[in-house]
């Protein structure tokens, strides 16, 4: 309960610091631009993460099968979640039109930096599972107050760059706690490598960017347009090239993928 009292009070202080020190307007644009990008593995990752968590907590005592369990997680949620966040990096200024209108086109910046934010922090979430398995709640709940420092002192001091100083803010210190919660959570709890942490995402990674380096190039020029039509074209097929690119290279996923969805 104190650990997702105290994430409750992490995921806003960013918002309080911006809307005290760059007033109501910037505050604005940065919680739609940070509303939107947090939805899709706050939506994702619990569905999983309630599944993998009683099997995990079956194997709490086989160190090695708990590694693999929670590698697979990882990767399974980076194959859904990579695209979405590459999308909004590579298009987000489709992303804006397509959601939010014209009108909100300035939230365009600050969706792309928060965008590789979310990625990152998306791969940080399953953590929890992996800790609750192994009865170590008092690590998650420790780990989110020291992050409470952690987070408001830079954010604050990146306040002084405008909206984007922010943005660019929490990206570096995400990075930093990304390294660093391999070490102290991942790494002491299941004994997972940081080679072994980032093969699991290589893959998803680079399935996921394979479509936005083809259409980008290609998009980048009728964006500025502002048409909604266009922005809608690129989403469309920024999803059939990814869906090629999966029948080519990791069919498998798609199969399982599609056996999960179907299953009770």
């Amino acid at each position: 309960m104190g650990e997702k009292f105290i994430d409750y009070f992490n995921s806003d202080i960013d918002s309080i610091i911006v809307g005290k020190l760059l007033g109501i307007e910037a505050l604005g644009i940065y919680n739609i631009a940070k509303s939107f990008v947090l939805k899709p593995f706050q939506v994702v990752n619990p569905i999983l993460t309630r599944v993998a968590f009683p099997v995990m907590a079956k194997v709490q005592d086989d160190i090695s099968k708990l590694k693999f369990i929670y590698l697979k997680m990882q990767n399974v949620l980076a194959f859904i979640n990579f695209p979405v966040f590459l999308f909004m990096f590579f298009f987000a200024e489709s992303v804006i039109l397509l959601v939010f209108g014209q009108k909100w086109i300035e939230a365009a910046m600050p969706l792309r930096i928060l965008s590789v934010y979310s990625m990152i922090r998306s791969t940080m979430n399953p953590i929890g599972s992996l800790q609750l398995a192994r009865g170590k709640a008092d690590q998650g709940f420790f780990w989110n107050l020291a992050q409470t420092f952690i987070l408001s002192i830079p954010v604050y001091f990146g306040s002084k760059g405008g909206l984007l100083g922010v943005c660019y803010t929490l990206l570096i210190v995400q990075v930093c706690l990304f390294l660093i919660s391999w070490r102290v959570m991942v790494n002491y709890v299941c004994g997972a490598s940081f080679s072994e942490f980032l093969s699991s995402f290589r893959m998803p990674l680079f399935l996921s960017i394979i479509p936005a380096v083809i259409l980008f190039p290609v998009s980048h020029y009728f964006i500025t347009s502002g048409s909604f039509n266009l922005s809608l074209l690129n989403l469309s097929i920024y999803l059939i090239i990814l869906l090629i690119v999966h029948l080519l290279m990791n069919r498998n996923f798609l199969k399982e993928s599609t056996r999960l969805f179907l299953s009770k």
